[in-house]
């Protein structure tokens, strides 16, 4: 059993892959013209919300035992970032966000600056999109959120 919060250190090779991954999907969202859902941003701080999000992945791999594919190119509803049937999303307010296109699963919320994160908690897919709908950013892509404190805290 794993207890959450949890903090994850990863080395530099995790660091240096994870930015590897982080450039090719932020090379993709340019190329097919992806606007981000909140607000938009300069290419530095996009491709750093990619890093920091491959670095939650990695993170959260580490910490349950299981492998990270470290997918390009793969969106909600097409397959999950981690087997198991597990969504990773890493936030920098400590807030889980569910699209209603979502597929069902678990999903876990990271939060922190890479080399050091912390997995806050998880919660199912369904439990999430319970939360009203909200549009943060004014963007037209409404989006369900849940405080890090109503996450579950125990895995496994």
């Amino acid at each position: 059993m794993i207890l959450l919060p949890k903090v994850i250190s990863l080395t530099t090779e995790d660091y240096l892959i994870a930015l590897e991954c982080a450039k090719l999907r932020w090379r993709d969202s340019l190329r097919d013209g992806r606007r981000d859902s909140v607000r938009p941003k300069s290419w530095q701080e996009a491709l750093t919300i990619h890093h920091q999000g491959a670095c939650a992945e990695l993170a959260v791999a580490k910490a349950f035992g299981i492998y990270c594919p470290l997918h390009v190119n793969q969106f909600s509803g097409m397959q999950s970032d981690l087997p198991g049937n597990i969504s990773v999303r890493w936030s920098k307010r400590g807030t889980l966000v569910v699209r209603p296109n979502d597929s069902d699963g678990t999903v876990v919320l990271v939060t922190g600056d890479a080399p050091d994160l912390e997995i806050m908690g998880w919660a199912l897919v369904q439990d999430v999109k319970q939360q009203p709908l909200v549009d943060p950013g004014g963007m037209g892509k409404p989006c369900h959120m849940m405080d890090a404190h109503l996450l579950n805290k125990q895995w496994g």
